[in-house]
């Protein structure tokens, strides 16, 4: 994977076209940021406002739909929120829309003025007339289309979003995890910008049944209105693009399709296959040079490797995620390597001093399930412990347990033990050791082993 990074990218141009977009998009955030500082005086919303708008301006921009943001950023009609205002005196204008629109947290309730409510429902003055909301819709968030541009009302809704620190923390995930699938899958004939745009509106602004809007049935819109569709399309030329130019060609796409299908949804689906696509491809194209019993040993290994199994623990960041599926290839084949003689002990050494701490300490664990692949008498053991998913994930963790099983699986009681505790590893362990320990008791005249 490495191979394919560019060694001669032209920094000087990637920071002029960042400029470029970062500038275009702070022209565009001025205007909504000084129409919605009506809306609200609180620093938090006003961040807020600033980091998404930026976001989702920039996600645009960076797409090539400059025209669009253009046109969705402008205020239609100031006379409107000015006439709010006077009404609303000290109120805020975004908790008169969480009271209007059924936004507000549960148990927070509260009254407005009758003439507070009345102005969503009267005749517009500066309109002459035009205001009566149809049926079926809020009269506020009927009233905020007309005063509000479209990138304003989206804002808007973002806000109403939160409630919490933790709210915040899903809202800004909510938002990167969109600019980042919108970017990857692109506008096209069928999805065009626009649409796309659309369909964010109606995510953010409406459930079905008519239930409180949260950062999860959000979640679920943009899921059913964008993701699912945009990646029913999409599916087929993306995995292609991440297998492409490996051999074979075929079965690699035919394994990571598999791999892409255990994830449940879509969105997840998308992320999966722009972040980790190429590399799972490129490791199964490694993997499928080598000699056939290796490629067994290789997947025994790395099926405790969330990459190639959906099972199995996944580290906190992308970043862990790639080195983990990574390292742990390259550490089986440097054991592979000093086991035939193909490198000398000073390079297996080398290798290993250049890796992490992390998986220097796990390559007891990758070199006794190598062990395992390879010794027939310990088919069995190998066997169980793929079968039973929670010592899988366990003995990938646990250096200590893997060891204790290693070396006790020739003992007739301890193997019963692991065998009839093969779902519960915590207690496994225990019985294990306590197993060693009276071991030792009857051997040493009452001095336990620890």
């Amino acid at each position: 994977v490495l191979t394919e990074v560019q060694n001669d990218i032209e920094g000087a141009k990637l920071m002029n076209a960042w400029r470029g977009v970062r500038n275009s998009s702070s022209a565009i955030l001025r205007g909504a940021v000084g129409s919605l500082k009506a809306v609200t005086k609180q620093i938090l919303h006003r961040k807020i406002v600033i980091r998404e708008g930026r976001k989702l301006v920039e996600g645009f921009l960076q797409n090539g739909s400059e025209e669009l943001i253009l046109k969705v950023s402008v205020s239609p009609d100031a006379e409107e929120i000015t006439a709010l205002q006077r009404i609303a005196g000290d109120i805020e204008l975004i908790d008169i829309f969480r009271i209007m629109e059924k936004r507000e947290p549960a148990g927070k309730k509260k009254q407005l003025p009758e003439n507070l409510v009345q102005f969503f429902y009267s005749p517009s003055a500066s309109r002459g007339g035009e205001r009566l909301c149809p049926p079926g819709e809020n009269p506020c968030r009927y009233w905020r289309r007309k005063a509000f541009s479209p990138l304003e009302n989206v804002l808007i809704d973002v806000i109403l979003l939160y409630t919490s620190n933790e709210s915040l923390s899903k809202i800004e995930q909510m938002m990167d995890d969109f600019v980042e699938i919108v970017g990857y899958l692109g506008a096209d004939d069928v999805f065009k910008p626009e649409i796309i745009f659309t369909a964010l509106e109606k995510s953010l602004s409406k459930t079905e049944g008519g239930r409180k809007l949260t950062v999860q049935s959000v979640e679920k819109n943009l899921e059913k209105n964008i993701y699912r569709l945009m990646w029913r399309r999409k599916a087929t030329s993306k995995t292609a693009e991440a297998v492409r130019g490996l051999i074979p060609e075929k079965i690699i796409t035919n394994m990571l399709f598999d791999r892409i299908t255990r994830e449940y949804t879509s969105k997840e689906q998308i992320l999966f296959t722009k972040k980790y696509g190429r590399i799972f491809a490129s490791i199964e194209s490694v993997i499928m040079k080598r000699k056939n019993s290796e490629i067994q040993s290789a997947r025994s290994v790395l099926q405790h490797i969330w990459i190639f199994n959906s099972e199995a623990t996944r580290p906190s960041s992308a970043v862990e995620i790639a080195r983990d599926a990574v390292e742990t290839i390259t550490q089986f084949f440097l054991e592979i390597g000093a086991r035939t003689g193909a490198i000398t002990a000073p390079e297996a050494g080398a290798i290993s001093l250049g890796m992490r701490r992390k998986y220097r300490d796990n390559a007891n664990t990758v070199a006794i399930l190598i062990r395992w692949t390879q010794d027939s008498s310990r088919g069995d053991l190998l066997s169980l412990v793929e079968v039973h998913q929670p010592l899988l994930e366990a003995v990938s963790r646990d250096s200590e347990l893997i060891q204790l099983i290693d070396d006790l699986w020739g003992d007739g009681k301890a193997r019963l033990y692991i065998r009839s505790l093969a779902d519960r590893p915590d207690r496994l362990k225990d019985r294990l050791l306590h197993h060693i320990g009276m071991k030792s008791r009857g051997n040493d005249g009452g001095i336990r082993y620890v």
